[in-house]
């Protein structure tokens, strides 16, 4: 399972073939999409579950159903975006042999995981804070 793990995680920093690099990210966009989905699924149950205390007002509704899913859509790609800029910096830097550019690569994907997790979760966050905050005002 370490291995497994392991492997998944590891930049190979030393690929010169473009298309080898593409593949890597490639392969790998289905579980960073899979990653995203259960947290976006925990962070709408979650700002569901919590009470609203009077900060906002939702009247349900078909714009707000529409407004909804089209800003998860907006999100995904986004994030597929982004994703793609993991594959296109790493074959702008790969001639570079620079020993903190190769860590810089190496990293590049676990980077984006963490970032992407932190931005998926980030309404939990705002909510904790709004809550904080309301209540001491």
């Amino acid at each position: 399972m370490k291995v497994a793990v392991s492997k998944f995680f590891n930049v190979n920093a030393s690929e010169k073939k473009w298309y080898k690099i593409v593949i890597w990210w490639e392969l790998r966009r289905i579980p960073f999409n899979l990653i995203l989905l259960t947290l976006v699924s925990i962070s709408i149950y979650t700002i569901s579950s919590m009470p609203n205390d009077g900060y906002f007002k939702l009247i349900a509704g078909p714009t707000l159903a529409i407004g909804f899913y089209l800003s998860i859509l907006f999100y995904f790609i986004g994030a597929n975006l982004l994703f793609t800029l993991g594959w296109i910096v790493q074959i702008i830097l790969r001639q570079i042999t620079h020993k903190n550019i190769r860590l810089l690569i190496k990293k590049l994907f676990i980077i984006g995981i963490v970032i992407s997790s932190i931005v998926t979760l980030s309404p939990i966050f705002i909510w904790a804070i709004n809550l904080i905050i309301g209540h001491q005002a």
